[in-house]
């Protein structure tokens, strides 16, 4: 088939959307089919909204700047115009921007793949904030008019397949569960997974990291409680902050390691990051709102257990027990830090959650897996 897959960024820069943009192409490419890139858009008339966005920040009002019916029917004109230049038959239109076609006309059948609906990216991302109500309005708008339109909707998470059903009262037979993979160009092979777990099992320190922006929403200083818990219980441990973005330059302690931004679309910096996460025992990341969580199937793919909050998405890609610990959020530190402790001691139980981390990784997050499961559940269906 030629598929287009339709971005309103470059999908061949790892930039964007973590990353994930570009490994869906990536992914697309592994089915074999024939994949054209149409795009990016132009995307200059953004501007705009833009300054209206950060002007309704100065009340603590969340205006969203994708979310405008203005901008959504240019990227269909631009869609449009792209469709009728190319002189292959296009026989499936693929986008992750529910928006990008909400006023597109066509016959080729469209899928978005995505990790939420607007509806709880709303109520999660922005619950601390007051929202636009016509931006709002706006974009529950876009949202249904896009998935009414698609042929099949694909989404990351259970949570967000049963929203568009629940919410935006779409057929559950157009919607198929497929989750993101980890977004890394290069892994440590099976080998080096092996030899680094059995190598970890003897260290005496609990090394834990965690990765994000956002030092609130990740729940940073949660963790940092967690780790002086750790420390209070009598293991030593020690927590490495990769990213996360923190105005107050305060000293945690030398138990706290905090690197700065470090960025993953460079092989340096992809190197960098990979050779953190295999030197820790635990992923430990309490966010308070995730669609999905990239980073916990990255964890996976370098043999760590995740230790996350049950929230949103999150229960879609860390399985309870299997690749990770799932917690109330209501959940204090030093319950949290006994868990830790109880797997870190035995040194049996941990060899054999890392290793289930890591095959549940090669199961189900792997990207080269996802595009056969993408083949069999969804291109099959076209002729």
């Amino acid at each position: 088939m030629n598929i287009a897959y339709i971005t309103k960024e470059d999908p061949t820069n790892r930039s964007y959307w973590s990353g994930t943009s570009f490994f869906i192409y990536q992914c697309l490419i592994n089915t074999n089919n024939n994949v054209i890139c149409l795009g990016p858009l132009n995307d200059f008339f953004r501007i705009f909204f833009i300054l209206i966005e950060k002007f309704f920040s100065l009340f603590n009002i969340k205006y969203d700047s994708h979310r405008s019916i203005f901008l959504s029917k240019f990227y269909a004109f631009q869609i449009r115009r792209k469709l009728k230049k190319y002189f292959k038959k296009i026989d499936i239109i693929i986008v992750h921007q529910g928006t990008l076609v909400s006023f597109l006309h066509t016959d080729i059948p469209i899928v978005i793949w995505t990790d939420a609906t607007f509806n709880l990216y709303s109520n999660s991302y922005y619950k601390n904030f007051t929202l636009h109500k016509n931006n709002f309005n706006n974009g529950n708008y876009l949202e249904s008019l896009s998935l009414n339109k698609a042929q099949n909707i694909i989404y990351s998470s259970k949570w967000a397949v049963n929203d568009a059903i629940n919410f935006y009262n779409i057929p559950r037979t157009k919607i198929i569960h497929i989750p993101f993979g980890a977004n890394f160009l290069s892994l440590p092979i099976i080998s080096t997974i092996s030899k680094n777990i059995l190598r970890k099992k003897k260290s005496k320190i609990c090394k834990l990291i965690t990765i994000g922006v956002d030092w609130k929403r990740k729940g940073i200083n949660k963790s940092i409680e967690v780790v002086k818990r750790l420390n209070d219980l009598g293991l030593k441990s020690t927590l490495n902050i990769i990213g996360v973005q923190n105005k107050d330059k305060k000293n945690y302690g030398k138990n706290i390691l905090i690197y700065d931004y470090i960025d993953k679309k460079l092989n340096e910096g992809e190197k960098k990051i990979s050779q953190l996460l295999l030197k820790a025992h635990f992923f430990l990341l309490l966010s308070d709102a995730e669609t999905f969580g990239i980073v916990y199937a990255e964890a996976s793919a370098h043999g760590l257990p995740s230790l996350a909050n049950d929230i949103n998405g999150v229960s879609s890609v860390v399985k309870n027990k299997v690749n990770g610990i799932l917690f109330d959020t209501k959940d204090s530190p030093e319950f949290i830090a006994k868990n830790i402790y109880k797997l870190f001691i035995n040194k049996k139980k941990y060899e054999a959650f890392a290793f289930r981390s890591y095959n549940y990784y090669l199961k189900n997050l792997d990207w080269n897996k996802i595009s056969v499961k993408l083949s069999k559940e969804v291109f099959n269906k076209y002729p």
